[in-house]
């Protein structure tokens, strides 16, 4: 769930940068344009409420299970 979370804010920014700010500036915003940049707003929420500690913790600091051959022929073979 952590990592949707962690999606969220990031498409939700991606587009605001690459969609609605660039037909803000050139006048071009029309009404669906403008429904959808308020209900990305909704994005501000999601940084304010992480668990920031647990993210760096978890996806930071700690160290990933090693993909490599040896560790897939270990598992095989017990």
């Amino acid at each position: 769930m952590l990592p949707l979370l962690l999606w969220e804010p990031t498409w939700k920014t991606i587009w605001m940068r690459v969609v609605a700010l660039p037909a803000w500036r050139s006048g071009t915003m029309d009404d669906g344009t403008m429904e959808v940049l308020m209900q990305c707003t909704v994005v501000v929420i999601i940084p304010i409420a992480m668990p920031w500690a647990y993210v760096v913790k978890k996806y930071l600091r700690q160290s990933g299970d090693r993909w490599s051959s040896t560790s897939l022929t270990s598992r095989q073979g017990a």
